[in-house]
């Protein structure tokens, strides 16, 4: 299989992948928490934290636990921001990705698509396609970390922010200033 994945190609069908790999999010009602009981462990927080696909304040309860563990998650979140997901997840997403394209690939003379976006699919490598969809899911991953420094709201969390905001060259110096805004503190001490 040769061809590039184009921006094109991979919108068509990267929200689709998004989907069917972010299975958690914040779609629950409203006033339902996070964990039936109180969080005994950080470890238990900080697992929810990353899995969950949320901004900071659309859920409380995992907000208030992230305080209340806010400094034994501190350096587990900066850890987790600095080296991106497992290994085992990436290789998840990565198969996952590329059994979607295969599938995809056989179904597309039935999705009524222009000729040029089906040749574009069947051209597409499985590569490609799988390194753009772990390269999101890593991009998301830092994010979450990096929100869930915004969350525990230690002095560790926001001088972290504080520095990957003023960071030259960074990818998060937008979200990170976002975040600090969010929690009413400066980007600058």
């Amino acid at each position: 299989m040769g061809g590039p994945v184009t921006p094109r190609t991979w919108g068509i069908f990267g929200t689709m992948l998004a989907g069917a790999v972010l299975v958690d999010s914040c779609a629950r009602p409203p006033r339902r928490p996070v964990f039936p009981q109180p969080p005994s462990s950080p470890d238990q927080v900080l697992e929810v934290w990353l899995a969950k696909n949320c901004k900071v304040g659309e859920e409380n309860d995992l907000e208030r636990s992230m305080r209340r563990f806010g400094p034994q998650l501190t350096p587990k979140l900066i850890q987790a921001f600095e080296k991106g997901p497992p290994e085992t997840q990436t290789q998840a997403i990565a198969s996952h990705a590329a059994a979607e394209l295969a599938e995809l690939q056989q179904r597309v003379a039935s999705l009524r698509l222009r000729p040029e976006d089906a040749r574009s699919i069947m051209a597409m490598p499985y590569t490609a396609y799988s390194g753009k969809a772990v390269a999101e899911f890593t991009q998301a991953y830092k994010s979450s970390a990096l929100a869930g420094l915004g969350a525990t709201r230690t002095q560790d969390a926001i001088a972290y922010l504080r520095a990957e905001t003023l960071k030259p060259g960074s990818d998060f110096q937008g979200l990170t200033g976002a975040i600090l805004a969010r929690i009413g503190k400066s980007p600058r001490r």
